[in-house]
């Protein structure tokens, strides 16, 4: 009885891991971040055509790989980790998004992907400067 019990246990367990891993909206893995913001794009920015869509995934892919390029290993955080570095390199690379979508983005496509980057900051969660840096 006390095996049959942990059996159960033990694949409700891998069953929640699974829908766990499902619900994570395709973030994981090579690209599921891209496809994802890809996706949240066609449904706050009017009238994406295939062409724009394509090249804003093309370029977010691009700017992925020089990101893991860049990223240190793990465990480096804490040796020789420049948090500000990485900090600016994320501000830079913010600042090439917005300039390439400028290109790509029609001015009203423009606006509304502002729009929709304003209120994402709005409701993103505050950490400020908590011990440990997290």
């Amino acid at each position: 009885m006390r095996k049959i019990a942990l059996v159960a246990g033990f694949i409700m367990m891998l069953a929640m891991s699974a829908e766990a891993q499902e619900r994570r909206g395709g973030f994981g893995g090579p690209g599921g971040y891209q496809q994802r913001m890809v996706e949240m794009m066609k449904e706050n920015i009017p009238d994406l055509t295939q062409a724009q869509t394509d090249s804003i995934t093309a370029f977010m892919n691009r700017q992925a790989e020089e990101m893991r390029r860049n990223r240190p290993e793990p465990g480096q955080q804490g040796q020789g980790f420049d948090r500000e570095k990485m900090r600016e390199m994320m501000e830079q690379r913010q600042k090439a998004q917005n300039e390439k979508f400028k290109t790509i983005l029609t001015e009203e496509q423009y606006s509304a992907y502002q729009k929709w980057q304003e209120e994402m900051r709005k409701n993103r969660p505050q950490f400020g400067n908590r011990p440990g840096g997290h």
